[in-house]
Order: structure tokens, then C-alpha cells, then sequence
């Protein structure tokens, strides 16, 4: 197994094989700093000119420190402590650490370093442990890390390094009776907690027992009130679909009452109208008669008139005959006629008449003048053949 010195010298070894007469090469993990200048540049690997110079090389990498250290407790009782620290130079401000650190030593330029960072830890912990008991120092070894890490904070922005991880590894107790006693304390202490852990545990199961009993009960419970529930449902259903269906019939003997009585009313204002338009036809029927009944008395009272006026002709000729009949007797009135016929056909132009027949069917003037002669002596009861005979 490889010591620390034994990495050390490879270390020095590879480094002295970069330092050249003209050149000084630093490694990639290492900052290379001119030695004289007021202003200082550290510059991460590569290489410059060394003529008539001199260079500092301070590692870049991850640095490791180990510290074990004794300490008193708030009860005063010894506690050993183990833990390691890892640090880094800052890469934003490689010139804060290089200033404030001494890294001149070739052989190992983290030397000093490291040593005076262990002391700060070790002095760190203490100042931690000294305000714990020894439970606490026992079981919080995360918290002494962190209140550790919180303490080198400060350091951090001093120097100009970074801490990446700070951690204790063991937690000791220094006097072997105070261990006994803590271990003996301990035992029953653990006997305690397993006399109570199984006294727990049997509550548990037990009241895990009647959870899940009551579980079962309540699922039972549950159920039915889901089964109850879900006849209620159903009752509700067919009851709404009962509702529903009433309704629906309602709503449809409602619609047919309604279409009837709109039939009804539909009907009646047909049966008025007709009825009105039959009153109208009777009134116009009745106008129209009594027109026609006007004018029928008007007609009738013109018959009544013409058949007095008739009358009267007929009573007038009557009276006339009567008085013909006063003033010449038949005989007289055949001798009278007798007499004046030769004035009558001299009063007639026989030329102008044709007394034979003219072949076409018509009766002549003189014939017809003859038979109306004719006519009259024998409505007059004239017989001009009564001797004759």
C-alpha cells in the first residue's frame, strides 16, 4: 500500500520534469504563479518563459485532511472525534487563496495548508461537542458535520478556498467505565423499548384486529346501506317513471281536451256563421220576397185594374149593345147593313184586292174582310140566312 510520502516524492518527481532552462509547464491541476510581480496572475496549466524567473506551482485539485480529536461534552465526559474535511482553491479567486497561504514548500506545497485547516477543524468540533450530551453526540453526527461546515464558512471567504464535503466517521467515548454504564444503559434501555414495542405491537394488532373487525362491520354496514340505497333508487326510479308516465298521459288527455274543445269552439263559430250567413240569406230571402210580394201587389193591383178597366169596357159594351139594341132591333140592324154594303164595297178599290184565292195558301183581303164581318153579325146574333132557312 502506497504512503503519503511515497505519493509525495512521485508528485516532486513529475514536477521537476516540467521545469525546463527556458520554460516552466505546470500541470492541468495546478496554478502557475511569476514570483516579483506586484500584481499577481495565477494561470491554470500551460506554460511560460522562465529565463531569469521564478514560478510558483500551487495545486488546483481536491484537497483531503484527516482529524481525530478529544473533547469534553456539556456533562464534562471525554468524546473522541473522527472526521476529514475536503477543500479546493476557489477558481474565482485563485489569488485571494495564493496571497493568504503559504505554499513555498516544493516537496509538498500543501503542507502547511492542510495543517493549519486541521487545527481549525479540530477546534471547530469542540466548540460543537462542548454544548451536546453524549446521546446527542452519539446519534447527531450529521448535525456536527453541518454546524462543522456552517463554522468554516467564515474561512471560506478569508482564504479563498471552497469546502466541498466536511463529515465525521466515528464518535468514540473516551472513559471505558462511562462506556459500560451507556452500554448497560443501553441494553435495558433496548429491552425496555422491545418490552414496549411488543406491548405496542400486541395494542396494534389488537386495535388493528378491531379496526379491521369494525372495517368489516362498517363495509357490512355499508353495503346494505348501498343495497337499501340503491332499492330506494329504484323505488325512485319507477316512481319518477310512473310520475312520468301520468304526466305524459295528462299531458296527452290534456292535448286531446284541448283539440276537442278547439274543435268544439272551431265548430260552434262554423255553426254560427253558418247560421248567420243562413239568417242573412232568410233576411235577404225576406227583402227579396217582400220585393217580389211588392211587385206582385203591383202586378196584381195592375191586373185588378186592367181586369176593372176590362169590366168596365165590358160593362160600357154592354151598355152599348143595349142601347143598339134599344134603338134598332136584329132585323133593322140586318136591313141597315144590307143598305149601306153597296156603299162599303164602293168604299173598297176591288183592284186592289184579289177576291180568288192566290194559290200560295193565304186568305185574300176581301175574303177576310168577310169572314170578320161575318164574325161580328154573329156575336151580334145577326143571321142574315134566318129567313132562308
Amino acid at each position: 500500500m502506497e504512503t503519503k510520502d511515497t505519493k509525495s516524492k512521485e508528485y516532486i518527481k513529475k514536477r521537476k520534469k516540467l521545469s525546463g532552462f527556458f520554460f516552466e509547464t505546470a500541470l492541468p491541476n495546478e496554478y502557475l504563479v511569476k514570483v516579483g510581480q506586484k500584481k499577481i496572475n495565477p494561470i491554470l496549466g500551460g506554460k511560460r518563459f522562465r529565463l531569469f524567473s521564478k514560478f510558483l506551482r500551487v495545486p488546483a485539485s481536491v484537497q483531503t485532511l484527516y482529524f481525530i480529536t478529544d473533547n469534553a461534552n456539556l456533562d464534562y465526559q471525554g468524546i473522541g472525534i473522527e472526521g476529514y474535511a475536503s477543500w479546493r482553491i476557489d477558481p474565482k479567486r485563485p489569488e485571494v487563496a495564493i496571497t493568504t497561504m503559504d505554499f513555498f514548500d516544493d516537496d509538498d506545497p500543501m503542507e502547511n495548508t492542510n495543517n493549519e485547516l486541521k487545527t481549525i477543524c479540530t477546534e471547530a468540533v469542540r466548540h460543537v461537542i462542548a454544548n451536546m450530551t453524549i446521546d446527542d453526540a452519539l446519534k447527531k453526527k450529521d448535525e456536527i458535520g453541518d454546524n462543522l461546515r456552517n463554522q468554516l464558512k467564515e474561512i471560506e471567504d478569508k482564504w479563498g478556498i471552497i469546502f466541498d464535503q466536511v463529515g465525521i466517521e466515528k464518535v468514540q467515548i473516551m472513559s471505558n467505565k462511562l462506556f459500560e454504564n451507556l452500554q448497560s444503559q443501553f441494553r435495558d434501555k433496548l429491552r425496555l423499548e422491545v418490552a414496549k414495542t411488543k406491548i405496542e405491537t400486541d395494542k396494534q394488532i389488537a386495535k388493528e384486529e378491531n379496526i379491521k373487525r369494525e372495517k368489516t362491520e362498517l363495509e357490512k354496514i355499508e353495503t346494505d346501506k348501498k343495497i337499501n340505497l340503491a332499492n330506494v333508487e329504484n323505488d325512485v326510479k319507477i316512481k319518477e317513471f310512473e310520475l312520468d308516465e301520468h304526466r305524459k298521459i295528462t299531458q296527452k288527455e290534456r292535448e286531446i281536451r284541448e283539440t276537442e274543445f278547439r274543435k268544439e269552439i272551431e265548430f260552434k263559430k262554423e255553426q254560427e256563421e253558418k247560421e248567420n250567413e243562413l239568417e242573412l240569406i232568410k233576411k235577404n230571402l225576406e227583402i227579396k220576397f217582400q220585393d217580389i210580394e211588392k211587385d206582385f201587389l203591383v202586378k196584381l193591383k195592375t191586373v185588378e185594374e186592367l181586369k176593372n178597366e176590362m169590366l168596365k169596357q165590358t160593362l160600357d159594351i154592354e151598355k152599348l149593345r143595349r142601347e143598339i139594341n134599344q134603338i134598332y132591333s136584329s132585323d133593322e140592324l140586318t136591313a141597315k147593313l144590307i143598305e149601306i154594303l153597296p156603299q162599303i164595297y164602293e168604299a173598297i178599290k176591288i183592284n186592289n184586292y184579289s177576291v180568288i184565292d192566290s194559290g200560295n195558301g193565304e186568305i185574300s183581303p176581301v175574303t177576310k174582310f168577310l169572314q170578320e164581318i161575318m164574325f161580328l153579325l154573329k156575336n151580334n146574333n145577326i143571321n142574315f140566312f134566318k129567313d132562308k132557312k
